[in-house]
């Protein structure tokens, strides 16, 4: 193998600094990633600078980091004077540097990037809220961060963080980017990511309620303008655009198809694995999407074919498993989403538009298979979407409504049954006549019902919580990878508190207590199942006699989720609290995905209903209290 020979000069302020030692390991660590030979050697060569800085300024190897190479960046390049021959080139510098920080860290020669300072610590706690907590997509997560990281390094500095001390003032001109000249939506991303910050922060007991008031809010009509689209003919002239002789053709072709024909997202395209096709049946799986949904579509003969024909004759030998990689070093790793969107718009530059936005595929796909006469479910189907709302915005691009039959069948919630304090007290009476006093079948019964009837949580939420889960002294529960894949914490009252204590004790009889055991189990510690719990349920409601009040036919352990619910706001109804902050909070306590979910207790439940009209009748007449 050709060695990589440097000047002298750049060799010898390389050999005598301190990362002479991970010279040979640097260069084997490009090797492997299949970096061009003088592309090392120039790599290699911003290192020495680097290493040349570094002693002059007697900063020590545990010392690096990311601020380091800022520091290196912005104070020292714009006057080096370092000899000849050096390198000056901003970008190389930067990426060599990173590839040597990547080197150090997986030598644990330097802590690991998120441990390197008091705001990268807070910033990698705040990521792993957004994932397992929120929810959110990679990429959401990743520009939260980053807008959060500048607002707090602006704020803070080298300091620790106290959000304490943050000012309100500061933090509406950072939202509302003065000097910026900030547009409505560059604000709304900037206010969403401040509040999501706030909102963890407030999980972690601080007091940042002024601050959430303080954020600004920018007008924002949803699903109120009309989507732009493409017609057939201009989508035709966009696949007509790619010829033999354009680089990476293929691999651009291909992901154009995904877009166009099945109303992909860039960053589902590239997410694409080899196992979600399957070329037998003619299906792919969309596994890794940002609703956090495993979803299988047909895969259409063209864009089978186009990603064949990249397969085949343009994707290099790889160990990867991505359908759509690197063709440069790198290699062996996929693309990112940015890779696809430069291709798509470089193939609107071909066609002579001067148009930056991918997202227009998509939204030509869903107003071609409205043309088609397609229901409005089977688009919201295709595209994802996790709101039919989502989806009927592309009515709006046709001068007459479609037909009614276009929305397929209309959804009506049935008003469920709410039980009274005595019904819920006669449930919990015969779960304890199951067995004798003192077996485990009647406690666990008895604590479950109990539970969901005090916490509101779902059957299904609530037989998988884990001992670990259940936190007694704190008097919190952490629910995980709920029904829409996100995580929550839920408090309890004190005579929750007690309760639950009484049940470990008996359980503890019969069954050891491990972490990762389920908390409501049988004796022998197996699981409780669902089919199993709503057998039981039946006859405990049968026992007591209790008749349907709601539209059901007969009334459900669900319905105990549904009771929590309406008397919590019953009574804040009734104490003249401030409905739409005390639902918005609830709506998180209870894990809806909308809080238009939980507002609709408003209109669904007839008592609600009641206090809400008697509250807006004071109101109208200008009764004292409604004022």
């Amino acid at each position: 193998m050709k060695p990589i020979i440097l000047q002298p000069g750049p060799q010898a302020w390389l050999s005598s600094s301190i990362l002479s030692a991970y010279q040979d390991r640097y260069v084997a660590r490009l090797r492997q990633d299949r970096y061009a030979h003088n592309v090392i050697r120039v790599y290699l060569s911003s290192v020495a600078h680097f290493a040349r800085w570094l002693d002059e300024q007697h900063i020590g190897l545990s010392s690096l980091c990311t601020a380091v190479l800022d520091r290196f960046l912005n104070d020292h390049l714009p006057i080096c004077s370092c000899r000849q021959p050096v390198r000056r080139t901003r970008h190389e510098l930067r990426t060599a540097i990173r590839h040597l920080l990547r080197l150090l860290e997986t030598e644990r020669a330097i802590r690991p990037i998120d441990e390197q300072d008091a705001l990268s610590r807070d910033l990698a706690r705040f990521d792993a809220y957004m994932r397992d907590v929120a929810g959110l997509a990679e990429t959401t997560r990743r520009q939260r961060g980053l807008i959060v990281g500048r607002f707090l390094a602006q704020t803070f500095g080298s300091d620790d963080i106290d959000v304490t001390k943050i000012d309100t003032v500061a933090m509406r001109r950072f939202v509302l980017g003065e000097g910026r000249d900030w547009g409505a939506g560059a604000v709304r991303v900037a206010g969403s990511s401040i509040g999501c910050y706030l909102r963890y922060r407030q999980m972690c007991g601080d007091e940042v309620a002024k601050l959430l008031q303080a954020i600004p809010r920018a007008a924002n009509w949803r699903l109120a303008s009309l989507p732009d689209t493409l017609s057939p003919a201009q989508i035709d002239a966009l696949l007509g655009s790619f010829d033999a002789g354009l680089p990476s053709g293929r691999r651009a072709y291909a992901i154009l198809r995904c877009v166009t024909d099945l109303g992909l997202r860039c960053a589902e395209v590239v997410k694409l694995r080899i196992e979600d096709i399957d070329w037998q049946n003619g299906t792919i799986t969309i596994a890794r999407s940002k609703t956090h949904f495993t979803d299988c579509l047909p895969l259409p003969r063209a864009t089978g074919e186009a990603i064949a024909d990249y397969v085949r004759h343009e994707r290099p030998e790889t160990v990867s498993r991505a359908v759509f990689v690197r063709h440069v070093a790198p290699y062996d790793r996929p693309v990112q989403a940015g890779v696809a969107q430069r291709a798509i718009i470089a193939a609107f530059r071909r066609c002579g538009w001067d148009r930056s936005d991918p997202h227009v595929l998509r939204h030509s796909v869903a107003s071609r298979l409205l043309r088609e006469g397609t229901p409005m479910k089977h688009i919201a189907d295709i595209l994802r979407h996790r709101s039919l709302d989502t989806s009927k915005i592309y009515t709006k691009i046709d001068t007459e409504f479609p037909a009614s039959p276009i929305f397929g069948k209309s959804r009506r919630r049935l008003t469920p049954h709410i039980y009274t304090d005595d019904e819920i007290l006669g449930l919990l009476a015969a779960a304890r006549a199951l067995q004798a006093k003192g077996e485990l079948r009647s406690v666990v019964f008895e604590t479950l019902i109990g539970f969901i009837a005090a916490t509101g949580l779902r059957i299904s939420e609530a037989i998988n919580l884990r001992c670990c889960d259940v936190d007694i002294e704190a008097r919190c529960a952490t629910v995980r990878m709920t029904k829409f894949q996100k995580s929550r914490h839920v408090p309890f009252h004190r005579s929750v508190t007690e309760a639950l204590e009484s049940y470990l004790q008996i359980r503890g009889r019969f069954v050891r207590q491990e972490a990762e055991q389920a908390f409501f189990t049988v004796a022998g510690g197996q699981n409780l199942k669902k089919r199993t719990v709503h057998g039981v349920f039946q006859r405990l409601r049968a026992a007591v006699g209790i008749i349907p009040r709601g539209s059901h036919s007969h009334v459900r352990i669900h319905d105990l989720r549904h009771t929590f619910i309406c008397r919590r706001l019953e009574r804040w109804q009734a104490e003249g609290c401030d409905i739409d902050n005390a639902i918005a909070a609830l709506s998180t306590y209870v894990g809806h995905a909308e809080v238009s979910d939980t507002y609709w207790y408003m209109t669904g439940i007839p008592d609600l209903m009641a206090i809400a009209g008697s509250r807006f009748e004071g109101f109208a007449l200008g009764e004292d209290g409604y004022v």
